[in-house]
């Protein structure tokens, strides 16, 4: 009952958004924004769906580089594609997603946050629930458990082990899933080097998802398929922070060679680059 009740309110909350805040928030966009997957699209655009889900994937990738109001239009819509068909786990998961991407622009009104990120892990764990197998659920699953760190750091410690946990999970379910391996080297990124943490040890992790990703993209396309220019904003973020400024910027290009629309990297980490990279001159 409580995530009947909390769809029903998305869904008035997210269409309540007007369709000019939608045109507007790909120039608006969010400063210091989390990685996003793909370009910013027309409002004209059909959606495209993920094989035999009707999920407006296509719609809900572009849209996460337009900022918060665009996510939770498209986000509205897959709620009202959920409400329809609730053992959908394909729906469950990409109403997670899309609230994975929101949480991290909306951590300044802490409410808000906290609101998403219950809703997402709900989603998510109906997903789970629906399919014990489902690794791309159960990473990131694993992936808000760190967002949760960064609303309540105290909780870290507690919740460090279940993120290991879930990510060891996936990643012996799907051991050439690379959005898997993404949200590990995420975490490795994030955590303290004492419990095995680091930049360096993430750089590994998340070129050998860059090699999972360029595998999977010569394959059938599959139903989940974010996270590639990811793989490479992430690797010049640890490049960036090891002083390996010429690699980070590769791995920044190649990013925006992959989605010209990643308004991180194109907005907030080519400009730190520049200036770090003008600090050590």
């Amino acid at each position: 009952m409580k995530l009947a009740r909390s769809l029903s309110t998305a869904v008035l909350a997210a269409l309540a958004v007007t369709s000019a805040a939608h045109a507007g928030a790909a120039a608006a966009g969010s400063q210091g924004a989390p990685p996003a997957p793909a370009a910013v699209a027309g409002a004209a655009s059909p959606p495209a769906a993920a094989p035999g889900s009707g999920v407006p994937k296509l719609e809900l990738q572009r849209a996460v580089d337009g900022g918060p109001d665009s996510i939770l239009v498209v986000r509205a819509r897959l709620v009202q594609l959920l409400m329809n068909d609730p053992k959908s786990k394909e729906l469950h998961y990409w109403v997670g997603y899309a609230d994975y991407r929101l949480v991290p622009r909306v951590m300044k009104d802490k409410t808000a946050a906290g609101r998403y990120l219950e809703e997402g892990l709900q989603h998510l764990e109906q997903a789970i629930k629906l399919d014990a197998g489902f690794a791309d659920a159960i990473a990131l699953e694993a992936g808000f458990r760190g967002l949760s760190i960064m609303l309540e750091p105290a909780r870290g410690p507690a919740l460090s082990g279940e993120i290991e946990e879930a990510l060891g999970r996936a990643s012996a379910l799907a051991p050439k899933n690379p959005r898997v391996a993404l949200i590990d080297a995420i975490n490795t990124f994030n955590k303290p080097r004492f419990v095995g943490g680091g930049v360096d040890k993430s750089l590994v992790k998340l070129k050998k998802a860059q090699e999972l990703f360029a595998a999977e993209g010569t394959s059938r396309a599959p139903a989940i398929d974010w996270g590639h220019d990811d793989a490479y904003a992430w690797a010049g973020r640890a490049a960036e922070k090891l002083k390996q400024y010429d690699e980070a910027r590769r791995y920044f290009r190649k990013a925006l060679e992959i989605n010209p629309g990643n308004a991180w990297v194109k907005g907030v980490l080519m400009p730190e680059l520049d200036q770090a990279a003008k600090g050590k001159s």
